[in-house]
């Protein structure tokens, strides 16, 4: 699906005349992926070229695309974007093709609309261990209790 091309990704946008381009799925070839690194290091670091840099590049998504231009680097945008940037709902090419999920993005949509969250076993216990066991509790019993305890953790 890459082709000839550098870069391919989905949720690519002009928003008020501004770049973005989505970090949640993307694919590129390594030599894209180095270039684009290198670009944020070189604007990133030292603290002086973040301070000079950083109104003009904006957030990652922001960065990326401006990277993306600056490099010269071939876009390809997905035949099919997802049905939210977020990646939290399936549908779009990667989840066509490859069963992509963006499980950081499912759990955060679940706990901030009161959805159900992905299973436990998705989610790394090394950060989210209370949160991991409620949600887990509740794929065990079933009860919604737990999920209320859920959605009122921080």
């Amino acid at each position: 699906m890459l082709g000839d091309n550098d870069i391919m990704g989905c949720g690519w946008e002009n928003n008020n005349g501004r770049e973005l381009f989505n970090t949640t799925s993307w694919i590129a070839k390594t030599s894209a992926a180095q270039a684009i690194m290198k670009h944020f290091m070189d604007h990133l670091i030292p603290i002086d070229n973040y301070e000079k840099y950083a109104e003009r590049l904006g957030n990652t998504e922001g960065r990326f695309a401006i990277a993306i231009r600056e490099l010269g680097l071939k876009l390809k945008k997905v035949p099919h974007n997802p049905p939210s940037t977020q990646v939290h709902k399936p549908g779009g090419t990667w989840y066509d093709i490859l069963g992509f999920r963006h499980i950081h993005g499912e759990w955060n949509h679940a706990h901030r609309y009161k959805g159900t969250p992905p299973p436990a076993k998705y989610i790394d216990e090394t950060f989210w261990h209370k949160k991991r066991e409620l949600v887990q509790k509740y794929y065990d019993t079933k009860d919604k209790k737990y999920l209320e305890q859920w959605y009122k953790s921080r």
